[in-house]
């Protein structure tokens, strides 16, 4: 299972038997309400961006929630339109497992200060993890890993600034 830090970034955490390296963090803002921050983090580091999607690669996003406003149900919708805006129609083709991940966030709750780590190992796995508890593993979903870290570093990015500011490390 994870290993949960106190410092909510460290330059350096265990995932899974997995030490990862820090490449950058964000911050998410609407209006005057940030809620949630992330970093993301690499076994290695990258030749160059392309390669973060890569079958093989390695990876992590670490989503903090920073604000009392979001719940469960809250989260769990904002998820769920993330998901849908930066994925489309491919979507579709890995709905079972965007479900699964939504049952699991609902099943465990989301609160202020809560941490999410979205992990995948470069072997076809990937790890839903809440404050160092793995929640949700899901077998086979290297292109479910493609969508998942798309939203915040792929070409259909929620927002190019938070992407720069995310892989700044490379």
């Amino acid at each position: 299972m994870g290993l949960f830090e106190k410092d909510t970034f460290p330059k350096m955490l265990k995932i899974e038997h997995q030490n990862m390296q820090f490449i950058g963090k964000s911050q998410f803002n609407i209006a005057f309400i940030k809620p949630y921050e992330l970093a993301f983090y690499v076994a290695e580091k990258p030749k160059n961006e392309k390669e973060i999607f890569g079958e093989r690669f390695i990876k992590l996003i670490r989503l903090k929630l920073t604000t009392s406003f979001v719940t469960t149900d809250i989260f769990i919708k904002f998820m769920l339109d993330m998901y849908k805006n930066t994925a489309g129609k491919e979507l579709e083709n890995h709905r079972g497992t965007l479900d699964d991940l939504l049952k699991a966030i609902k099943r465990e709750g989301a609160r202020n200060n809560d941490i999410f780590d979205v992990f995948y190992d470069g072997k076809g796995n990937s790890f839903l993890i809440k404050n160092g508890k793995t929640i949700e593993k899901s077998g086979d979903s290297v292109a479910f890993s493609k969508i998942s870290f798309g939203i915040w570093l792929g070409e259909n990015c929620i927002n190019k600034k938070m992407k720069m500011e995310l892989l700044k490390g490379i």
